[in-house]
């Protein structure tokens, strides 16, 4: 198989990387824990919709296996440019909250079947996306290490859940440039 890095991944086409995600396990939620990644979305619609740029982050509150995002500035340099962070008060305006799980743990459903190796981020947490957050809790992400074994380079495949039994495909975004956690969304 391929090594991937970040700049490599964001050129691969769709079938690449529906191949990738059908192929290549879930990450150790372990080796995510209080890292924060730089996330590139695939595709104009998604990078139309919600910014072709994203930031997730992965942090353990009492050994729920939880994530967030935090919005970054978009500056329309496509994958080799920066991701700043939209601050107020001196600190980075984070949403949609998700919990990690593995697909083969989870209920099954057509949209994540395909991928019983993977992880799933999974957004329906009603206590953490409130208000504005709402809307966030229908996205399920499926997530592989396309690199087996070596958690510095994510893909993910993103779905809207209309029901119990649908869900539509979004995008697949990548997840690279990880850093450590520098502001804990509840502390």
């Amino acid at each position: 198989m391929a090594r991937w890095n970040f700049d490599k991944l964001s050129e691969a086409k769709p079938d690449t990387l529906e191949k990738l995600m059908r192929e290549c396990p879930a990450p150790d939620y372990a080796a995510l824990d209080g890292f924060r990644y730089m996330g590139w979305n695939h595709g104009w619609g998604a990078s139309l919709l919600s910014g072709e740029k994203l930031s997730k982050a992965f942090l353990r509150d009492k050994k729920k296996t939880v994530g967030f995002n935090e919005v970054i500035l978009q500056d329309l340099a496509g994958p080799k440019g920066k991701w700043n962070r939209l601050m107020v008060g001196g600190r980075p305006v984070q949403l949609a909250f998700y919990r990690f799980a593995r697909v083969k743990d989870e209920p099954e459903e057509p949209w994540s079947s395909p991928y019983p190796q993977a992880g799933v981020l999974h957004y329906g947490l009603p206590k953490l996306n409130t208000g504005v957050n709402v809307i966030f809790q229908c996205i399920r992400d499926v997530i592989v290490c396309p690199n087996p074994g070596d958690h510095e380079l994510l893909l993910c495949k993103a779905h809207f859940r209309r029901s119990a039994r649908k869900a539509d495909f979004y995008c697949y975004f990548q997840l690279g440039k990880r850093v450590p956690i520098d502001f804990p969304p509840w502390g």
